[in-house]
């Protein structure tokens, strides 16, 4: 398969240009701009993106920490009401549990009282009672700070007229 002359002529000329391209851009001084960051910025040649790579998985190192890794895990789950909810595994655990002793499983309403009889029973009705009423702080520490501040300066301009 041979070229013909008007294609060798269009290849010299294509690389005549791009050899006239580089030239000019080894004049001038590069810019920074849209998809172009600055050279102290770019990667180095043969520089992983990504040096220290992904993060490794820890290894648990007995059994128990291996479950309590996977019943950390969190799931995605349709609601009752069809709204997608997120929960940790062990969650689910404890409401297939509880729904298993509503329903009569001997097994599973013994399990959970052993394991309230374990606890104090004020300590777990106290968690359930705060579970139901989460107490939220009234203020952050900085609006604290700023409403003292306040009351402060009232309180010194009320006592400056007052002798």
């Amino acid at each position: 398969m041979t070229l013909d002359d008007k294609t060798l002529k269009y290849i010299e000329h294509y690389k005549a240009i791009k050899e006239k391209k580089k030239a000019e851009m080894a004049n001038e001084p590069y810019k920074v701009g849209y998809k172009k960051p600055p050279v102290s910025s770019q990667f180095k040649k043969g520089q992983s993106g990504n040096p220290r790579g992904r993060k490794k998985k820890p290894i648990p190192e007995t059994i128990y920490q291996a479950l309590c890794n996977e019943l950390c895990q969190m799931v995605t789950i349709d609601n009752p009401t069809g709204s997608k909810e997120k929960l940790h595994i062990f969650e689910l655990l404890v409401k297939s549990i509880i729904q298993d002793a509503i329903k009569k499983d001997g097994i599973s309403r013994k399990f959970i009282m052993e394991n309230l009889l374990k606890s104090s029973i004020m300590e777990t009705v106290k968690m359930l009672i705060e579970k139901q009423n989460p107490k939220e702080e009234e203020f952050t520490p900085e609006e604290r700070r700023l409403l003292l501040q306040d009351l402060h300066q009232r309180l010194f301009e009320l006592t400056k007229d007052n002798p």
